[in-house]
């Protein structure tokens, strides 16, 4: 599959990244379906889906998006082959918001 993602300045929905992003998300195709992205001011996001297509949002802290972003990024282009091998998973993990 190819990734596929999103990178904006403004989100309609309150929260960038509750339930509005969720159904959205789950409603797509799974060729429409979005890997990852971030909300410049809002924060960064990734979204793993589930056997019945059901989406898992992960997000960053507003403070963090784009290292939240391009860790991610790096991550899963990794996962493909396409990026040289770091453990950049260890570099995102304080990203996370709690």
């Amino acid at each position: 599959p190819i990734l596929a993602g999103i990178l904006t300045t403004a989100s309609g929905w309150s929260p960038a990244f509750g339930d509005a992003m969720a159904a959205a998300l789950g409603n797509a195709p799974e060729e429409g379906r979005l890997d990852l992205g971030a909300v410049a001011g809002s924060g960064g996001f990734e979204v793993s889906y589930d056997r019945a297509g059901e989406p898992t949002i992960v997000a960053s802290d507003a403070d963090a998006w784009l290292v939240f972003f391009l860790t991610r990024l790096y991550t899963r282009l990794q996962g493909l082959g396409t990026v040289t091998a770091l453990d950049l998973s260890a570099y995102g993990r304080p990203l996370v918001a709690e």
